[in-house]
């Protein structure tokens, strides 16, 4: 049997958030077209 509280303590540590996944995203856009998408930090 899957001990539940734990699988789910070891899930939250590798989803990113919302945040994390536009950050790559932007990143990627930026590197195809860095005119278009400049570094916003």
């Amino acid at each position: 049997m899957v001990n539940k509280s734990a699988n789910l303590e070891c899930d939250y540590f590798s989803k990113p958030n919302a945040e994390e996944i536009f950050d790559k995203i932007y990143e990627l856009m930026g590197e195809a077209e860095p005119g278009k998408f400049p570094d916003i930090y």
